[in-house]
């Protein structure tokens, strides 16, 4: 602490930059603060970077609660955690063989914690070896490093130097030993960490939700927006990396895989019901069980590619027709006859079940067909009308309005020679569509 500036916090930093006014956060206690004064080796400054002896005036922070390891980082990108995935390389002299979950003191940065190392692959490493190894920091000691941080191995007893190596990533549990999918996985990460660029190709092909935002990735990848659109931008022109949107990316292969489930299970749909013209985008949505921001930038792609296409609100493969029996077209014609003559009248369902011979289930089928197409429009719940009948109320409503400058809603069912049962849901049905604004008893056009 000094004296009219409160706590200074002295080291170097090891990635980016830092500058007054900046919103630091302390680890690993996660105690916020804002840069008040830099100085670079004694000197005051406005900024601090790689490399350089570094002291940091945060008035916010206790001194008393600061101790050696601790690490000061920006906000949003690091928690302190327990378990690390690493690349170790034991000394040539090293004395004995490392053992999988022996105990041990790992080092990094300005870190010294008890441990326990896990190696992935073996249950020993000798002499002069690389290994991947997964290291657990004892309860309840938890660090703050980032991919390609540096550190050490030290037994206990006696102390001495096992070896050292790359941080490759924090994980969030323990990994599988000897599973051929997870240690594959762990090769590819390690050797994407020693580029950036390969390193947000790998997050970017492995992210949980099968594409990532521009602020996910910045968190996964540990940098800063700045040089990471940088890196993006460049895996966008060489077609490694697809943008989805403005801001949402998928890997190549991961778009090529996703593309071809989502086109499947319309073509399965297609099979199981060549009546309808395609699948509503809730139901495909459902069947993918993408994220909502992933599917809608694949369908977006597929529809522009031309793979997808959109008929009557509904996604279908372009080369699909529907197709009906004759049984089911006649079918279809009587239904859609009933509520062409009914217009501002049309019947219920019981209504139909009486007039038309067919069992009900078929008429139900028919009368989802005929929304699907169009032909009938779903007012209220239980109220559906022909497509042409709700044209032309639409026309005489408005054509009124027009005239008279507003319209009594009790004056509608006259305009329509109906009743009031049919002629206030349409009214509601015209406010919930946009075409008028209710106030009071009064209907008016939206401008």
């Amino acid at each position: 602490s000094v004296k009219g500036y409160g706590t200074v916090v002295t080291g170097i930093p090891v990635a980016g930059t830092i500058k007054i006014g900046d919103d630091v956060v302390l680890f690993p206690q996660g105690t916020k603060g804002r840069i008040k004064a830099v100085q670079v080796y004694k000197r005051n400054s406005d900024t601090a970077m790689v490399g350089q002896c570094a002291a940091i005036n945060v008035p916010q922070w206790d001194y008393k609660n600061i101790d050696r390891g601790c690490t000061a980082t920006l906000g949003g990108y690091f928690t302190p955690e327990q378990w690390y995935l690493c690349k170790l390389e034991t000394l040539s002299d090293m004395k004995a063989p490392l053992k999988t979950g022996a105990s041990i003191k790992f080092h990094t940065g300005t870190s010294e914690v008890l441990a326990t190392v896990y190696l992935l692959e073996a249950n020993r490493a000798a002499a002069g070896q690389t290994h991947l190894v997964q290291i657990r920091l004892d309860r309840p000691q938890r660090i703050v490093a980032a991919p390609g941080d540096r550190f050490i191995l030290r037994s206990l007893s006696p102390v001495q130097t096992i070896g050292g190596g790359m941080i490759v990533e924090a994980i969030d549990r323990k990994l599988r030993r000897n599973q051929e999918h997870v240690v594959r996985d762990a090769h590819d990460r390690a050797a994407a960490v020693l580029s950036e660029k390969a390193f947000v190709e790998y997050c970017v092909k492995t992210a949980e939700a099968h594409a990532v935002t521009e602020g996910e990735l910045s968190v996964r990848a540990k940098m800063l927006p700045g040089p990471l659109k940088v890196i993006l931008a460049e895996l966008v022109a060489e077609g490694v990396v697809i943008a989805l949107d403005s801001k949402l990316y998928a890997h190549r292969k991961t778009v090529e895989s996703l593309g071809q489930r989502i086109l499947a299970v319309v073509g399965d749909f297609h099979r199981t019901k060549p009546e309808s013209p395609g699948m509503s985008t809730d139901q495909l949505l459902e069947a993918s069980g993408l994220r909502k921001d992933v599917f809608e930038g694949l369908v977006g792609l597929l529809r522009s590619k031309g793979k997808l296409v959109e008929r009557k609100n509904r996604l279908a493969l372009p080369e699909h027709q529907e197709t009906f029996s004759d049984a089911e077209q006649q079918l279809l014609a009587r239904v859609e006859s009933l509520f062409k003559t009914q217009r501002f009248k049309p019947p219920k369902f019981d209504e139909i079940v009486k007039c038309i011979t067919a069992t009900p289930e078929d008429i139900q089928k028919a009368l989802k067909i005929l929304i699907e197409q169009e032909q009938l429009i779903r007012v209220d719940r239980d109220l559906l009308f022909h497509r042409e009948a709700v044209e032309r109320a639409r026309e005489l409503l408005t054509d009124y309005i027009k005239n008279e400058g507003g319209l009594e809603s009790v004056k509608f069912k006259y305009l329509l020679d109906t009743t009031r049962k049919f002629a206030i849901p349409l009214l509601d049905y015209f406010d919930q569509i946009g075409v008028t604004r209710r106030v009071g008893y009064t209907r008016l056009l939206r401008t």
